[in-house]
Order: C-alpha cells, then structure tokens, then sequence
C-alpha cells in the first residue's frame, strides 16, 4: 500500500475508532511501526494532502516519534514538496498549511529564513505562506492553556517537541523564530522583501 493510500485509511479510521476526536497518541501507537517504515517527509506529505489542518497539527503533536529526528533539510525538502498553497483565508483549513503552521507555531522554526537558506524556489508559494501568516497571525502562538494535552494520552508529553525544537535550533539558531506575538508577526511579515 503506498504512503498516501495508508496515511488516508488512517485518516477514514480515526473519524470512527479514535476514542478522541480528531485523533490522539493512544490510537496512533499502535500505527507507529508503520508509519515509521516509511520516510516521513513522505507520511508528512500524505497528511498535508488529506487531511485537515486541525486533525494534521493533532496527529504530529501525538507521534513527534514520526518527525522528530527530521532536520532542517527535510523540513525544508517537505515544504517544496507539497503542491502550490491555495489561496489562504482567515481560519483556513487546508491541510496544505499543516507544515507551515506546526513549524512556527510548535517548533518555532523561521520558516522564510529555512527557505532562503535552503534555497526554496517557488515565489508565488511563498507570497501565499506570507499572506496565510499574515492574516492568521493570531493562531500561531500557543498558550499555557494549549498544553494541557500534552499528558502522554491526546499528545506526546511536551518534552519531546521541545527536544525536537532544540535539536533543529542547534543545527541553526538563525532559524529560530522570534516574534511573541501576533503583532509583532505582523510587523515582521510587513518588512519582508517579497
């Protein structure tokens, strides 16, 4: 079975066997050999494509063992990889954001400077990555109160997304995102060339 035919079954089952909607850690286990015998930029790629953005950010909080030795070269070889963005709206739900939203959001990862520096090709992908942050810049910071789930049960404990988050960042800590907040995301997007 390919990648993307066993990511959506995966996907189709979650809606009706996941004692947690729209998916957690303790149904993904048992999926976890599989998924990981196959390459997870690949998997990664499959969930953007099928599924929802909410359901995409749960999936990867609940098994950061598919992603966690990932480096910043398959981050960025995941980005180009996935078909042109969609016209972005506010709340949009695409999953084709999943990669750009977990990025910023949980491993607080610059993607615009992962692009320059791993030379991402596509101008009008980035022009709609630049107006899908700049007008959902809300939504990429978390709150203490975003972290209740990560118990083991819904999600990994969230020792594990940081270990993942400073292992990236030592690779290269001119990629760490530094915007706090909304606004100041805003500003930054505004001063960007492009």
């Amino acid at each position: 079975m390919s990648t993307v035919a066993y990511v959506a079954k995966l996907i189709e089952r979650e809606s009706i066997e996941s004692p947690i909607q729209p998916t957690c850690r303790a149904f993904l286990l048992p999926h976890l050999a599989t998924l990981k015998s196959m390459p997870s930029v690949s998997v990664i790629n499959a969930l953007c494509r099928k599924g929802d953005l909410q359901h995409n950010l749960c999936f990867l909080l609940a098994l950061p063992e598919l992603w966690e030795d990932m480096r910043l070269q398959g981050w960025s070889e995941l980005c180009q990889s996935l078909p042109p963005r969609p016209t972005p709206a506010i709340f949009d739900p695409s999953g084709l954001f999943t990669d750009i939203m977990f990025l910023i959001r949980w491993l607080r990862i610059d993607v615009f400077r992962l692009f320059r520096t791993y030379d991402f090709d596509s101008v009008s992908d980035i022009r709609q990555i630049m107006t899908y942050c700049r007008i959902n810049a809300s939504l990429f910071f978390y709150s203490q109160s975003d972290l209740e789930d990560f118990d083991g049960d819904v999600f990994a404990p969230f020792i594990q997304i940081q270990s993942a988050q400073r292992r990236l960042l030592a690779e290269d800590a001119n990629l760490a995102f530094r915007p706090v907040n909304d606004i100041e995301f805003r500003a930054y997007l505004a001063n960007m060339p492009g």
